[in-house]
């Protein structure tokens, strides 16, 4: 396969899964543990589709993927379900390609159950401030804004305009450190030249609130203190000039919806856009193949990292 064509097959995965795991997300509860295993783990019987009213039939029958689900298959590559035969226990499936002169636009395929493809996901990531370091997870717990303290965090200017890397390149030596994975008391600001500091998270009746934005989305969020406004402006001080800036965290209470063309009735929290991104090891290897010099994945910010190319994601209930 040529690079090209890898990597636009793993633009379609990518697309397809991001899909089914903001789909997932929204009927998850806050505080739901949704463990993924690295590696060695073996997939669980549970295919996540782009369709509520879809999945739920499935879950209420004996049939694991419903029709109508799109998959990808070891024999020929993404195909849409059709069917299920549960005697013989294989699917009738649909693949989509341009029409010719030979063949139609739509073939259908019988294939075993056997025949659709696993996943291993190798690595988890959250990013608790926005554009700064991220912590590697072996388990993720998810919520209604994606990976709980996802992008919770985030530094603004006075007038409350989300700052990233993309202007201050030295925030990608910020370090941030949890308490506690899942109900942390305070945050460190750690970077190389700079003293740690323990930021006690201020939460909605402790700490000012200020409006901020985020592109286009206009929120209120909780001052962190002086002492981080502090400790992020000596640290930015060789680039921020005359500017002067602020850390916020996102109030429990507050809502940013993501673009309902792409993904109606879901939310994120301070991310750019959405709650989910999944990335695949052979779509940037792919890539590289095409570079004189070589890129890293987690350039990308990755919070999932397949281990294969080109298969749906398992996730445990």
């Amino acid at each position: 396969m040529k690079p090209t064509q890898a990597i636009a097959l793993g633009a379609i995965a990518v697309a397809v899964v991001a899909s089914a795991v903001l789909l997932r997300s929204r009927r998850l509860q806050p505080q739901q543990t949704c463990k993924k295993e690295l590696q060695t783990a073996a997939p669980s019987e549970c295919y996540l589709q782009r369709d509520d009213a879809a999945e739920r039939s499935a879950a209420n029958s004996a049939r694991v993927v419903p029709d109508g689900a799109l998959v990808l298959t070891k024999s020929h590559g993404a195909v849409t379900i059709v069917s299920y035969d549960a005697s013989s226990q294989s699917y009738t499936v649909r693949m989509q390609g341009k029409a010719d002169a030979t063949s139609p636009k739509e073939q259908k395929h019988q294939v075993p159950a056997s025949d659709l493809e696993s996943v291993r996901v190798r690595d988890m990531f959250v990013y608790p401030i926005k554009s700064c370091r991220g912590v590697r997870l072996e388990t993720a717990t998810i919520t209604e804004r994606g990976i709980l303290n996802d992008r919770t965090w985030m530094f603004t200017d006075e007038a409350g305009t989300f700052i990233t890397q993309r202007r201050y390149h030295k925030m990608a030596l910020i370090d941030p450190l949890l308490d506690d994975m899942e109900n942390p008391t305070s945050i460190t600001l750690r970077a190389e030249g700079m003293p740690d500091l323990v930021v006690p998270i201020l939460r909605e009746g402790d700490g000012q609130e200020r409006p901020v934005r985020v592109w286009k989305s206009h929120l209120t969020a909780i001052d962190q203190g002086d002492a981080a406004a502090e400790w992020i402006n000596t640290f930015l001080a060789n680039e921020r000039k005359d500017k002067t800036f602020r850390f916020v965290r996102m109030k429990e209470s507050g809502h940013r919806p993501t673009n309902p063309k792409f993904a109606p009735d879901h939310e994120t929290a301070f991310a750019d856009g959405y709650p989910f991104l999944l990335t695949l090891n052979a779509s940037i290897d792919a890539v590289n193949e095409a570079l004189d010099e070589k890129i890293d994945m987690y350039r990308f910010r990755p919070k999932y990292v397949k281990a294969r190319a080109f298969d749906l994601l398992h996730c445990a209930h």
